[in-house]
């Protein structure tokens, strides 16, 4: 069993973001799904986390990738931002990349809704923005794929 952290759309917010890393001190990997992608390096070097990031729309001078893939527990996730996949007018788009890469999970952000849906057997999850304090928290093992979404108090 491997569980994930997912958080997306920092936007600066530093101290709900540090909450929520030290919240999930049980997970093996944090991913942030971009929008101020760079607030990963700073919460990276306060808590010691790798944080794993791709760009989002916000991220216009960084060097992550907009767009990642991992093979985790026999499952592949893509992981996006959203924002070339235009998830804000629906996410057909964003499933047929997902079938494209052969994922069975889909990471994004840019709506800031938290949210997860179902097509065709591929999970697309949202873990809504860390500026609101949202994050999720993914659980993969043999048996399948399950989610957690939180909330910290602002």
């Amino acid at each position: 069993m491997i569980r994930i952290g997912v958080v997306s759309d920092s936007h600066g917010a530093m101290e709900l973001f540090e909450k929520a890393v030290n919240e999930m001190s049980d997970v093996s990997a944090i991913v942030h799904l971009g929008d101020c992608a760079s607030d990963a390096l700073e919460i990276a070097r306060r808590t010691g986390r790798e944080i794993l990031t791709v760009n989002g729309n916000c991220d216009l001078f960084s060097h992550n990738p907009v767009f990642r893939t991992l093979d985790v527990e026999g499952k592949r996730i893509f992981i996006t931002h959203g924002h070339r996949e235009h998830v804000k007018t629906g996410l057909m788009r964003l499933f047929y990349r997902a079938e494209e890469e052969n994922a069975s999970l889909v990471l994004y952000g840019h709506t800031h809704i938290q949210r997860m849906d179902e097509i065709d057997n591929i999970m697309l999850l949202n873990p809504g923005a860390m500026k609101d304090g949202k994050y999720a928290v993914v659980q993969m093992d043999e048996g399948g794929i399950a989610h957690e979404f939180h909330k910290i108090g602002l």
